[in-house]
């Protein structure tokens, strides 16, 4: 506990929620077509620049309650993983149209036109963050200490984007919500740290 405020200072390592990075692959039949069943470009080198928005993942466990002699003894129950969310800008340069490409996704999940299934197209995503100490190198790839690692992502929806004449001084974004199976934590590589 600390006595003083420099024996505060001294002891701090805060997190800074705007120190993050997403970094996650598209499954290979997404990258290879789109809606208009064109080869799509590799959007997933520059998806950290035009990601707004998360949240690192959450989880919780259910309660089993048990009523034994007037008592109620609890038990733990299932764990669950709540929906992930991620806030993206939209951009016209080409190779960079992410909504598109997440649209093509859907669409070979389950298509528009022919209904056809496809349950293997999921992906590992990985959300970086780090501490204030580490984050003053001029690498942007640098003082990243902490990661979660998503495992088995998809996409089960991709929002509207809102159009209007009098909306100025703001660019245009959609949000796209992420299922998965499961989230660990990772070192600042994305690696699984065994938690």
């Amino acid at each position: 506990m600390a006595t003083g405020i420099r024996d505060f200072r001294h002891n701090f390592f805060g997190t800074r929620p705007n120190r993050f990075k997403i970094s996650g692959t598209f499954p290979g039949a997404v990258t290879t077509t789109n809606l208009s069943n064109q080869p799509a470009s590799d959007t997933t080198a520059r998806f950290d620049i035009y990601c707004k928005a998360t949240s690192l993942p959450g989880s919780s466990i259910g309660v089993i309650p048990v009523a034994w002699q007037g008592r109620v003894v609890k038990f733990s129950g299932e764990r669950t993983y709540a929906d992930w969310s991620i806030q993206i800008y939209d951009s016209s340069t080409p190779g960079q149209d992410l909504k598109r490409t997440f649209e093509a996704w859907i669409n070979l999940m389950n298509h528009r036109e022919t209904h056809v299934l496809d349950y293997s197209l999921t992906s590992d995503w990985v959300v970086y963050h780090g501490s204030v100490v580490n984050s003053v190198s001029t690498d942007p790839d640098a003082g990243y200490t902490q990661s979660h690692v998503l495992r088995h992502c998809f996409p089960i929806d991709i929002s509207p984007i809102d159009m209007s004449y009098d909306m100025t001084d703001t660019f245009a974004e959609f949000t796209v919500t992420m299922a998965y199976d499961f989230w660990e934590p990772g070192d600042g590589n994305g690696a699984p740290n065994g938690q």
